[in-house]
């Protein structure tokens, strides 16, 4: 989480490397494509999100489908039924 000198939210990312980051590194904020450079960390919490972004996941998919069967107009359901004619037999090559 990110906060300006007045305490402000700025934004937030979520570290995603094995490293720790120190002062001077440069991220990129989450919304709003922000770069902001670590000037003084003053604390970090580390927390597992893998549950949430699992349910983030499955909603999205959700959105999806529903997404699509909405947008996917219902066709009529056709038969096909085999008539009694005769059909022809293969085409014949014809000499230019």
């Amino acid at each position: 989480m990110v906060y300006d000198e007045r305490s402000n939210f700025v934004g937030d990312t979520h570290w995603r490397e094995d490293t720790t980051f120190d002062e001077g590194e440069e991220l990129e904020l989450e919304r709003g494509g922000i770069m902001v450079e670590v000037g003084e960390c003053v604390g970090t919490r580390e927390q597992d999100i893998s549950e949430l972004v699992d349910k983030r996941v499955k909603e999205r998919e959700g959105r999806v489908a529903a997404k699509i069967a909405a947008s996917s107009p219902s066709r009529p359901h056709v038969s096909l039924i085999r008539t009694s004619q005769a059909t022809p037999g293969p085409l014949q090559h014809k000499p230019l």
